[in-house]
């Protein structure tokens, strides 16, 4: 399988300088990730690409532990819910962190808190809010844009017209 092309960041979008991140993250459409270490398309659980997505989408932000409980199971017992992120973590972790790859080195967790290394990650649905702020929503690749529109390609001109 093909990985899509290098994600961009926000200063990188003028000058056209590439992140080279080890993982790439895909939201849009169906959630996978691909990078130095492998593909990953299938996921144990739901709450594991729910976390993934959460952590991918605010990289540099650090998430207490009870917020994601409460994000990923509305409603559980904190103490329950502590039980089912232990293994729903370790079970991320061991996707993203291969064996010979560093601990710690993609998801940062300590016993408060957990977030995403950033120079270890890049989500397209970050890139495309970067395209959508800088105005340059339709200059997007269409790789970025197909998921959103499955019937578009880019010689159809099938992508909807918004009011500017």
């Amino acid at each position: 399988m093909t990985l899509r092309p290098a994600l961009r960041d926000a200063a990188a979008l003028q000058s056209g300088a590439e992140i080279q991140a080890p993982w790439q993250v895909c939201l849009l459409g169906r959630v996978h990730a691909g990078g130095l270490w492998g593909e990953v398309y299938s996921w144990p659980l739901r709450s594991v690409a729910c976390l993934l997505a959460r952590l991918a989408l605010s990289p540099g932000r650090s998430f207490g532990r009870e917020e994601l409980v409460e994000l990923l199971w509305l409603g559980v017992a904190l103490d329950r819910g502590r039980a089912r992120l232990r293994p729903t973590l370790s079970a991320l972790r061991s996707m993203l962190e291969p064996a010979g790859v560093a601990p710690g080195s993609v998801i940062v967790a300590d016993r408060l808190t957990i977030h995403i290394n950033l120079s270890a990650l890049a989500c397209d649905a970050q890139l495309f809010e970067r395209h959508v702020a800088l105005g340059q929503w339709l200059a997007a690749p269409s790789w970025l844009i197909a998921p959103l529109w499955p019937k578009h390609s880019p010689a159809s001109n099938a992508v909807p017209r918004l009011r500017r």
